[in-house]
């Protein structure tokens, strides 16, 4: 959370490869702080990675957990990239 909150996308990367060698399983909380991690930094693929990444581990319920599509579109107008945030706009409509 910390790493979020500060913007350190690298950092919060980091600490989920600390908490895989140690054994600890994530969820959908920690997909979810990965990319608010990269959105706050304007880390747009990033944030699409590990929406991905997130997705494929926990299920397809967590690809349509509607935070998740929201922070997503956060990365996307911060990097200002604005067809990108429709295109995601668009997902979380239909998920």
């Amino acid at each position: 959370k910390a790493c979020a909150n500060a913007a350190e996308s690298a950092r919060a990367e980091q600490c989920y490869q600390e908490m895989l060698e140690r054994g600890v399983d994530p969820n959908e909380r920690t997909f979810g702080k990965l990319i608010e991690a990269a959105a706050k930094a304007a880390d747009l693929p990033a944030a699409k990675r590990w929406f991905h990444i997130g997705a494929a581990m926990m299920g397809p319920d967590s690809a349509s957990n509607p935070w998740w599509h929201n922070t997503v579109i956060d990365a996307a107008a911060k990097a200002a990239d604005l067809p990108e945030a429709e295109s995601w706009f668009a997902r979380a409509e239909a998920a």
